[in-house]
């Protein structure tokens, strides 16, 4: 769940019990392979010592507009924090264009200079979902290693 939602930062502490900080790390790490193009071209930080993965990308989400649904390009960035049975994630939103027109503006801007219009809050709405699909897809991913290690 998140704890701060900071638009456009999101911040929560997912509890692992029985997990050590390295099986977190590396199924954190195995989770951005399966989750991005190229986990090389998205991490930008990879300490395991100091458990900490910092991962820049861009997520698909489909938004309304006064036009009709598109989907959107959104740049977000990633922080995991990790020890022994918990990591805590850092999300933060930092544009969301239209990638068929990348000079059209970033929405996050109109968000945030109208933030009670009815698109805007939709949208805030739905990029928080997006986010939160993401740190849910994370944890049964970190669950469902559990059950595949030993094949």
């Amino acid at each position: 769940n998140i704890t701060s939602n900071d638009y456009p930062k999101y911040q929560g502490v997912i509890s692992l019990e029985g997990k050590s900080s390295y099986d977190i790390y590396k199924n954190i790490k195995l989770w951005i392979a399966d989750n991005f193009k190229s986990a090389n071209d998205v991490i930008q930080m990879d300490d395991n010592e100091s458990g900490i993965i910092v991962v820049k990308g861009i997520i698909p989400i489909s938004l309304k507009t006064m036009v009709g649904a598109y989907t959107y390009s959104m740049y977000t960035s990633f922080k995991f924090e990790i020890k022994d049975g918990k990591f805590r994630y850092t999300a933060e939103v930092a544009s969301i264009v239209d990638p068929k027109a990348p000079t059209s503006g970033d929405l996050v801007t109109s968000i945030n200079n109208k933030p009670d219009g009815k698109y805007q809050v939709a949208a805030k709405n739905n990029i928080t979902t997006t986010i939160n699909n993401c740190i849910e897809s994370l944890v049964a991913s970190l669950k469902k290693a559990d059950t595949i290690e030993d094949w």
